[in-house]
């Protein structure tokens, strides 16, 4: 081959191999041109789809969004923003974004002048604004702007629109609330406080600055703890911390430092407020000046204790009184029956009787003054069983005859024949009904009369006293049965008495659950007392006469130490006792009392509690701590009666605790009640 023909065959043989390289290359950059546009593709369907979702998500949201370029031209919106600011044209259609501008809708004015101004104050406004558009119509606005930055550059702005209107209203509302709260806390004479839910003090009202925090530094101290007088911190803070906690109302008395360095009463309250879901939100609270009534209180407390031991004092001298009274009438009556025993001649036997009704009425006043001081004070205990109020008002009535038949005055009697079971004291109902009848014969003159009626039903007992006396002044029935009340207050009234006998008939009464009322005409027209009293719903069986009085053997002759310092009252009741045949002997103090005791071991010791050397309590001990004390009969015959000297005589040891001056019959029936098993042991 020649040289030429090798140069030929070379040169076809680059061109076939630059021919296959161009191919290749070209097939290569098929390929990539396939797929760079299956990447194309993709990328803009993906972006379609953001731009969808965008697009939706946009639409969806219930606030108004305007996009605008870096020069501050609209470049989008959602439709929500074009029917928030109503841009639509007369045929309701949403306008078209080459108009949104031009729109001139009136409610679209302030963000058309704002957009207009937006060229100029674009590029020095900051990344991020936000404000609030309030309208002339009304309607209230939240506008939020964005810068929006791709690789560094701006390229536009995102505004977000939101009515606010009704929230708007209701924060107005609140705040008008608020304002009305204020004003009226303002007009208030309390000081009045809210704390949020943990306690935390966060508005008092002008008057607490005026009282207490001029200078208004209070809600950093810790509202109105600090304020809190030290001895009442402790108390104040456990009951408002559980209130905290539980939400139980907060009420307490404190005192509060003001502001001129005083310290001042205040009643503290706060109640907890709630929601829908029972949780606390808030306390209100307020402070109420008490301190003139924690004034007042203290200044009556003072009051009540004077008048406390003034009615103690008055206590204590009734009891004296009544000591010392009785003291001399205890040898009066003594000696009257002594010779009511021994005396036969008709006209001094009827000369002692009216001096013993004397002195009887001597014991009922003592013993009337002493049982109204003791039910006023509520000491007064009921000996309760169940009685035959037929067989107490016949013996009421039977131990008011002779004063009735000594005045000239009738008295008639109208019971049922059945008897009245109810429950109550016999000797306190005798009581209340002789009271009555002791008023009506005092108050009825020669020739009167005084009737005595009885009714039952099923319920209730009726007593009725009517008498033809002097009768009750209308004034005066609303108080007739006052202590001390008088229905005869004239100079020259011929009546003597305290005045307190009906106002002890009234408190018997209503003791036993009953109710006592006066009638009368008037003056000249006579008076009508009634005492109504609860029955029994069933009759029950009550022991015999016999029987209630232990079966009493009369005629027992006793051996008897009696012992009293009052030499008159020793020797009238020795005489007395002698006389019905008892073996006596007489000793005038504690001493001696428990060593005659001793000696002569007697069956009845009678003694009195005032003795000299040993009083009546310590000498009782010391007789039942011997071995032939121990069934000695002890009897406290004694001047003194309140309650407490008879829970004394008591736990001293005695049996019983008889007041002087002891009606015989008593003394007399106390000692044939003691039976063999009674004896002292020799």
């Amino acid at each position: 081959m020649s040289p030429i023909e090798s140069e030929d065959e070379l040169l076809r043989s680059v061109a076939l191999q630059n021919a296959k390289s161009i191919l290749l290359a070209r097939q290569r950059a098929e390929e990539e041109l396939v797929r760079a546009k299956e990447a194309l593709e993709s990328k803009t369907h993906e972006l379609a789809r953001s731009l969808a979702m965008m697009h939706a998500t946009l639409e969806s949201t219930t606030d108004g969004i305007l996009v605008t370029d870096r020069v501050g031209n609209v470049t989008g919106y959602n439709e929500r923003f074009v029917e928030m600011w109503k841009l639509a044209d007369d045929s309701g259609s949403l306008v078209s974004h080459d108009n949104i501008l031009a729109q001139t809708n009136k409610s679209f004015e302030e963000p058309v002048a704002y957009l207009s101004r937006i060229n100029e104050i674009y590029d020095s406004s900051p990344p991020e604004t936000y404000d609030v558009l309030k309208l002339a119509d009304g309607q209230v606005f939240e506008r939020f702007s964005s810068t929006q930055v791709v690789e560094g550059e701006n390229v536009g702005r995102v505004w977000s629109f939101r009515d606010i209107t009704s929230r708007a209203k209701a924060e107005d509302q609140v705040r008008a609330s608020e304002q009305r709260f204020r004003q009226l806390a303002d007009a208030m004479p309390q000081i009045v406080w809210t704390a949020g839910p943990d306690g935390t003090v966060d508005y008092f009202n002008h008057r607490w600055y005026e009282y207490f925090d001029p200078d208004g530094a209070s809600m950093e101290r810790g509202g109105w703890v600090p304020f809190v007088h030290p001895d009442d911190e402790a108390a104040s803070r456990r009951m408002w911390e559980a209130s905290l906690t539980t939400g139980a109302p907060y009420e307490i008395e404190f005192r509060l430092l003001q502001a001129d360095g005083n310290y001042c009463w205040y009643l503290a309250r706060a109640l907890p407020v709630t929601d829908e879901s029972q949780d606390q939100t808030k306390w209100f609270g307020t402070f109420t000046d008490v301190n003139e009534e924690r004034q007042r209180a203290e200044d009556l407390r003072r009051v009540a204790a004077k008048l406390s031991e003034a009615d103690r004092r008055k206590d204590e001298f009734l009891a004296m009184l009544a000591h010392e009274l009785r003291n001399p009438l205890a040898p009066i009556r003594n000696t009257l029956h002594v010779l009511q025993t021994t005396e036969e001649d008709p006209e001094r036997v009827s000369s002692l009787d009216m001096m013993d009704r004397q002195v009887g009425q001597l014991v009922r006043l003592v013993d009337d003054l002493l049982d109204v001081s003791r039910i006023s004070r509520g000491k007064i205990d009921l000996r309760v069983e169940d009685i035959d109020l037929t067989s107490v008002i016949s013996d009421a009535v039977e131990a008011a005859r002779p004063s009735c038949a000594d005045g000239g005055v009738d008295l008639s009697v109208k019971t049922l024949d059945t008897p009245i079971i109810l429950r109550g004291d016999p000797t306190r109902l005798n009581q209340a009904l002789g009271n009555l009848l002791n008023n009506s014969c005092k108050f009825t003159d020669r020739g009167g009369t005084i009737e005595v009626t009885v009714e039952c039903d099923e319920a209730e007992a009726d007593i009725t006293i009517r008498d033809t006396g002097i009768g009750i002044d209308p004034r005066q029935l609303p108080y007739i049965f006052d202590i001390f009340v008088q229905a005869d207050t004239s100079l020259e009234r011929r009546i003597s008495g305290l005045g307190i006998g009906l106002t002890l008939v009234k408190n018997l009464v209503e003791l036993h659950g009953g109710s006592v009322r006066a009638r009368s005409k008037g003056l000249g027209h006579g008076a009508e007392f009634s005492v109504r009293l609860p029955v029994s719903n069933q009759l029950q069986k009550l022991p015999s006469e016999q029987a209630r009085s232990g079966m009493a053997r009369a005629g027992n002759k006793r051996r008897v130490l009696v012992v009293d310092d009052n030499v008159d009252s020793a020797e009238s009741l020795t005489l007395l006792l002698e006389i019905l045949g008892h073996e006596v002997k007489m000793v005038h103090d504690g001493i001696d009392a428990v060593e005659t005791a001793a000696s002569f071991r007697p069956e009845v010791v009678l003694l009195d509690i005032g003795l000299p050397r040993l009083n009546g309590y310590e000498a009782a001990q010391r007789i039942r701590r011997e071995a032939w004390g121990k069934d000695i009969f002890l009897i406290a015959l004694t001047g003194w009666g309140q309650e407490e000297d008879r829970r004394r005589s008591k736990d001293a040891g005695f049996n019983y605790h008889l007041v002087k001056p002891v009606d015989p019959d008593e003394l007399a029936r106390h000692l044939d009640e003691l039976g063999e098993g009674s004896q002292a042991r020799a």
